[in-house]
């Protein structure tokens, strides 16, 4: 929600793909800007912290939400209102063992760090119980802007085999 054009880009993506592809939407703050990812064919939702209207609304429309918190208690919070997973945001400001020490006493949640991560990184998070891991710019490099895209595959790989370690 913060590129401009978002919504029209998810339009055109979901006419092009239909339901071959799931395409979210991230970055998403509010109640209405859920309604509208939502509207414009979202089929999963993101957001940078925990606001339980975002939840409500994805849960009503039976899409994933994946909303994100630090603190136990926002992580906590976001997962009983209907998460599907949380994110663990910004996770490369706590590290792996901040994850572990979450998970500890709530092994229920389920938490995909997310923030900073870098490739070679993926495995140690998922080690410590993460469900899964985003990556943005670490993976994606200048692959958007028109870049290698053998490097992207190379880092792609990388993350798979972190993963699979």
């Amino acid at each position: 929600m913060t590129t401009p054009g978002a919504l029209d880009a998810l339009r055109l993506l979901r006419a092009e793909f239909g339901e071959a592809a799931d395409i979210g939407l991230g970055s998403v703050g509010d109640a209405e800007a859920a309604r509208r990812a939502l509207d414009a064919g979202a089929a999963f939702v993101l957001s940078p912290g925990f606001d339980a209207g975002v939840v409500a609304e994805c849960v009503a429309a039976g899409v994933p939400a994946y909303p994100a918190g630090l603190t136990p208690t926002e992580l906590i919070a976001a997962w009983r209102a209907g998460a599907s997973a949380v994110k663990l945001l910004p996770a490369s400001t706590v590290g792996p063992a901040h994850l572990e020490s979450v998970r500890e006493p709530l092994p229920e949640l389920e938490i995909m760090p997310t923030g900073g991560i870098g490739v070679d990184d993926v495995g140690t998070w998922i080690k410590a119980g993460a469900l899964a891991v985003g990556l943005g710019g670490a993976l994606s490099g200048d692959a958007l802007r028109g870049g290698d895209l053998g490097a992207l595959a190379d880092r792609a790989a990388r993350a798979i085999e972190g993963a699979r370690a």
